[in-house]
């Protein structure tokens, strides 16, 4: 068939479009003909199928692909992103501490008060290099994070947040390198507590 779904866009995959193998995600070839719009639409598309792979309605699941989209597109420019309010209330915010990697103490924080109070468009994690408004040696993740999935994400916010650190990466080159962290990771999901390990001691060797 030609056309199996003439409703497919720009990405779709296993739980929108069910001939798509499940642990797949495609791309239109139209759409991705321009490199850097390709790594918006797999952002894009990588939080979706999370999402709804987890339970999540489509919908639901689909405001916060394009929130997670939209924040990628205003980090790119490489300017920290301020907080809406200059000094937002932090006890609005953090809930409760839920252990430390790469230097950071990551918190579990309110994501529905950080969009209200920091920035609209804040999804899943955080770290001080991206977001101004993140403490400096805090790192965030946000209660809508599944529990399962927690650990993936502060994978994620600790590469980039060492690679930026230390190496003076811009955000998109570091945000690479945590993209690909975190994919190894959820392939091989029994690596995840080696691959935290690693961040704890890469920050341990920059610090001495």
């Amino acid at each position: 068939m030609d056309d199996p779904n003439i409703a497919f866009t720009n990405w779709s995959h296993h739980y929108i479009s069910k001939f798509i193998p499940l642990d797949e995600i495609w791309i239109d070839q139209d759409a991705a003909a321009d490199p850097e719009e390709t790594e918006f639409l797999i952002e894009a598309a990588i939080t979706h199928y999370r999402l709804m792979r987890g339970g999540m309605g489509y919908d639901q699941a689909l405001a916060i692909s394009n929130r997670k989209e939209q924040a990628m597109r205003q980090k790119y420019d490489g300017t920290p992103i301020p907080a809406n309010d200059p000094e937002p209330d932090l006890s609005q915010i953090l809930i409760q501490p839920i252990g430390t990697c790469a230097g950071l103490e990551f918190w579990l924080v309110n994501e529905k008060r950080a969009q209200d109070l920091c920035y609209v468009n804040f999804v899943e994690g955080g770290n001080p290099a991206v977001y101004a408004f993140v403490p400096a040696g805090q790192g965030w993740i946000g209660d809508q994070v599944a529990p399962e999935e927690r650990d993936f994400i502060k994978l994620h916010e600790a590469d980039e947040y060492s690679w930026m650190h230390r190496a003076g990466m811009s955000y998109t080159e570091a945000h690479r390198e945590a993209s690909h962290v975190e994919w190894v990771a959820r392939q091989h999901p029994e690596t995840l507590p080696d691959l935290l390990a690693k961040e704890d001691s890469a920050e341990t060797e920059i610090a001495q």
